[in-house]
């Protein structure tokens, strides 16, 4: 029903691009609004099974693309609902749920190491010892929970995070985040994700529709930042209470950005992540390889942001 609202040429993808706006005429958009909530009124938030789970997703995907082709701020609160779903969805009935605070904090914790220890994020489980400061360490057990670490920790995390430049992650590093940050029982854990496909079960499309919804957060997020539209009297300054522990930056954009493209890998994906550390406009560098693992290589924001670049032109579409 939507593809024949929408139009044929949208007959091979789940959403109207923004850029084609102009084509679409706002009654059609309205309709296809209507529709998409009678689906989520369809679906019961408390009893959804993964595939209604799932469903719900997609749909408010869907939504948040067509309120921001209408300049219509509710945009921001399916992006976050959608990830939500997600960020809950091995245990529905936890309390209090996770959210994209915890999500944040997660990926600059496991970013943190990557970047301040060399410990790989495709290290499984987080094994062996870990540190971002020298007040903040632990060794770390085969069953260590990074969101559960996260909460524990939260009053310490905000503090580094306050304090840090944007973390420069090497493409390599960003598409193995999922496996450092959920367990194999989640559904968003690498055995979950179906990497460089857009199509499989139910479960595999949670991964990547989860992953186009942080990506889509992402470049809201930038964008707005970008013209200054978090100021106090700006249309989008109230629209955040799924961010109460930060404030929308660049930084932010970066964090949801590497998480997105961990979850679905595209050339589009890519591309969108090398032009968001290239805008990120701070003299951040990194050091890489460094002693016994090899010759000393040291990455800037220039040459971080080439390297997605080469890496979304090589990838398969």
């Amino acid at each position: 029903m939507l593809t024949a609202i929408l139009g044929p040429e949208h007959r091979k993808g789940d959403l109207p691009n923004p850029s084609h706006s102009k084509s679409f005429q706002e009654k059609q958009l309205r309709q296809s609004l209507e529709l998409c909530s009678f689906v989520l009124d369809s679906i019961n938030g408390e009893e959804m099974d993964q595939d209604e789970r799932h469903r719900a997703q997609r749909t408010l995907h869907l939504r948040a693309i067509i309120y921001h082709t209408l300049c219509d701020q509710r945009e921001w609160a399916d992006l976050f609902r959608g990830i939500e779903l997600a960020l809950n969805a091995s245990c529905p009935s936890r309390a209090p749920p996770h959210t994209t605070d915890d999500l944040i904090l997660a990926v600059h914790f496991v970013g943190a190491l990557a970047c301040v220890n060399q410990v790989g994020p495709m290290t499984p489980c987080l094994e062996g010892a870990m540190k971002i400061t020298d007040e903040l360490q632990q060794n770390v057990s085969p069953d260590f929970d990074v969101f559960d670490f996260v909460k524990t920790n939260s009053d310490r995390l905000l503090g580094i995070i306050g304090k840090s430049p944007p973390i420069l992650l090497s493409p390599v590093e960003a598409l193995c985040l999922p496996s450092a940050m959920w367990p194999q029982k989640h559904a968003l854990s690498p055995d979950s994700v179906s990497r460089f496909c857009t199509s499989g079960s139910f479960r595999d499309g949670m991964g990547v529709t989860t992953g186009r919804l942080l990506s889509t957060l992402a470049l809201r997020i930038a964008e707005a930042f970008r013209v200054n539209d978090f100021g106090p009297d700006a249309p989008t300054a109230d629209l955040f209470g799924n961010l109460s522990k930060f404030r929308p930056d660049l930084s932010i954009a970066l964090l949801l950005g590497y998480v997105g493209l961990g979850l679905a890998p595209s050339p589009q994906a890519f591309k969108e992540l090398g032009d968001l550390i290239s805008s990120i406009g701070e003299n951040v560098t990194r050091v890489v390889g460094a002693g016994e693992t090899g010759p000393e290589m040291k990455l800037d924001v220039p040459g971080v942001a080439m390297l997605y670049y080469e890496v979304g032109i090589k990838a398969p579409c």
